[in-house]
């Protein structure tokens, strides 16, 4: 019982620091995407007319928000949207899981395994694009060479043209960008249950 006593206010000490060492990068978060949000917010209720500048930007409320969705256009993109989440976020969730419980397991290279996983996350956006799209080119790509070869696509095929088939790189680059990130986010609560104490450690 002692012991519980002395730990207790341990550990709100503790919380309290970790509150404060946080606190810097949640004001740098939240002045970088709240701040912004806000303002385009503001912005989208104004109207605004390249053509006649002189009209200046006056407040037009939601009618900005209506007329887009009253466009066809901004329906087809949700749909697309819609739909393109719903195929990469439950592969990204399995993948990333996959990907955890292999670095979580690992006994033996564990740190050149995370860096490896870690790597697709870290390059930069256009270099991985770039690749994928390398990887998909109608001419040269190697995905393109493999499908021909094996006889999964026409000669004439573009992964990068077909209007339905070029949904396959974007998927693919995605995933190859999110899933480590949602493996290390898997990871940190993988080795944080590990690590928790019992129900009886304490008393």
């Amino acid at each position: 019982m002692n012991r519980g006593r002395i730990v207790a206010p341990l550990a709100r000490r503790e919380r309290r620091l970790a509150a404060l060492l946080v606190m810097p990068a949640l004001a740098f978060i939240l002045l970088g995407s709240l701040v912004p949000i806000v303002a385009t917010g503001w912005e989208a209720m104004h109207g605004h007319d390249l053509r006649l500048p002189w009209l200046g930007r006056p407040f037009v409320g939601f009618a900005n928000f209506v007329e887009a969705t009253g466009d066809p256009r901004f329906r087809a993109a949700l749909v697309h949207t819609i739909a393109f989440a719903a195929v990469t976020v439950p592969l990204e969730l399995a993948l990333g899981l996959a990907l955890a419980v292999m670095m979580h397991s690992a006994t033996r290279g564990r740190a050149a395994i995370r860096l490896i996983a870690l790597l697709p996350w870290a390059i930069p956006t256009v270099v991985a694009a770039l690749v994928i799209r390398f990887m998909f080119d109608g001419q040269a790509g190697i995905i393109t060479a493999l499908t021909r070869s094996l006889g999964l696509i026409e000669p004439s095929f573009d992964w990068l043209v077909h209007p339905i088939a070029a949904w396959v790189p974007i998927a693919v680059a995605d995933m190859w960008k999110t899933t480590p990130f949602v493996a290390i986010l898997l990871l940190a609560g993988l080795q944080r249950a590990s690590t928790a104490p019992g129900p009886d450690d304490g008393s």
